[in-house]
């Protein structure tokens, strides 16, 4: 029972194609799905011009800081990262993060 080359072929772009469709399918459902359930997402205005917000960033200790602002978690862990040089057995302690405009 010897199959062919063609019939080999034929068989792995019919099963290619189907998985491709099934997959299709599938994303084409997620995307009715997060459209029919999704909550929009409405943009956040909190009324403090971006001056005053920054002034109230500062305020914050460096925990609260790295936990609230996501930009300076960022900052801090490739400030981190560059500090160390490739060289793990250093040991690093973050004393404070500034916000510098």
């Amino acid at each position: 029972m010897q199959y062919s080359l063609i019939e080999v072929f034929k068989l792995t772009i019919f099963s290619m194609s189907t998985v491709f469709l099934i997959l299709c399918g599938i994303m084409g459902l997620m995307m009715v799905n997060t459209k029919v359930f999704g909550k929009k997402k409405e943009p956040e205005q909190s009324g403090i011009p971006i001056s005053e917000h920054s002034l109230i960033t500062e305020e914050l200790s460096t925990k609260e800081l790295f936990y609230a602002d996501s930009f300076a978690k960022v900052a801090a862990i490739t400030a981190l990262a560059e500090a160390s040089n490739n060289q793990p057995e250093k040991k690093f302690q973050i004393i404070d993060i500034k916000r510098i405009n």
